[in-house]
């Protein structure tokens, strides 16, 4: 069956504008394994191909340039909410100990996905990171008490 350009269109809408370039994927077999957890054993896995956008099960994280963009699939709970600044904060609930919140946090800034004072304050924390208060303005720190004297 052929799709047409406005079918297509409306379902490449449905991924964020950067994610536009990514490649394509499909099983052997035309459908998704369940893999299973690591506490159940190695899992199993299905042998993912590359795939014409028309025929494809999944989105990659490689682009068209060969380069890579990180997607992840969350297990838990996560919020982000746009910064003060010209980003987003990212909120997982997840419960890590100190030295998986770190791991994460040195993967991270190692590929360059987040600042490296900004991970290195983390780290160095016994707190871990931190981020402004959603009422917290870049440029106008003030507390909510402060803010309610005004």
């Amino acid at each position: 069956m052929r799709i047409t350009f406005n079918t297509l269109s409306r379902y490449m809408a449905m991924l964020p504008d950067f994610m536009r370039d990514s490649r394509f994927g499909t099983t052997l077999t035309g459908r998704l394994k369940k893999s299973l957890g690591p506490s159940d054993g190695p899992g199993e896995f299905s042998t993912i191909v590359e795939a014409e956008v028309e025929d494809a099960l999944l989105v990659t994280a490689k682009t068209e340039d060969d380069d890579y963009r990180l997607i992840l699939d969350i297990d838990g709970l996560f919020e982000a909410k746009r910064s003060s600044g010209r980003g987003y904060h990212l909120f997982f609930g997840n419960r890590l100990t100190k030295e998986q919140h770190d791991a994460i946090i040195v993967a991270l800034r190692d590929a360059g996905i987040i600042q490296k004072a900004w991970a290195n304050s983390a780290i160095a924390s016994d707190l871990g990171a931190t981020l402004r208060a959603p009422w917290v303005y870049k440029g106008r720190d003030r507390t909510m008490r402060q803010q309610a004297s005004q």
